[in-house]
């Protein structure tokens, strides 16, 4: 039986693959941003705007506790590196009601979920994910998932509904 958790005011997801598309495998991207040593930008999801994920097109990603979490903003802040790899806004403004709300990442954090997102209409009246979630992905991405966390057993994986949290059991 898959268990859900309680889940804070904020969730802090960093989606794979959002923005900046190298062609590197899913599994790759896994180890690198577990081993990550500099600080990186996600999105602040919040009760306040019902646990909408304003990053619509990612499908899986990294949360991160929010003692890992430095700096928050309202709006995206289009964060970019400077030459030693801190964290600077290119953009500020007010809040803008249709963008997501970014949060800066510690460096040296470690994500300590893998999370799935499921469409906010394809739950069942029992709760079960309908062809969504983690199920809903594609076979291979599926495999490098189960890959890395058979290699990490003490990372999870969810899928997000809203500011919901399911734990998907896993078999090797």
């Amino acid at each position: 039986m898959a268990k859900a958790i309680k889940s804070p005011r904020n969730l802090y997801v960093r989606w794979l693959g959002a923005f900046r598309h190298k062609s590197i495998s899913l599994l790759d991207s896994l180890v690198f941003e577990f081993n990550r040593d500099t600080e990186c930008a996600c999105e602040r999801i919040s009760a306040r705007n019902q646990g909408r994920s304003f990053i619509e097109h990612a499908r899986v990603g990294l949360l991160f506790r929010p003692t890992d979490i430095s700096k928050t903003f309202e709006m995206d802040c289009w964060s970019e590196y400077d030459s030693n790899g801190k964290l600077y806004k290119t953009r500020s403004g007010k809040h803008n009601p249709s963008s997501h709300a970014e949060a800066w990442v510690k460096a040296n954090a470690c994500p300590y979920a893998i999370v799935c997102k499921v469409d906010m209409y394809k739950w069942d009246y029992k709760g079960d994910v309908l062809r969504n979630g983690f199920y809903g992905l594609r076979s291979e991405i599926q495999a490098q998932i189960k890959e890395f966390v058979s290699q990490h057993p003490e990372v999870k994986v969810y899928n997000l509904k809203g500011m919901s949290l399911k734990e998907v059991p896993l078999v090797f």
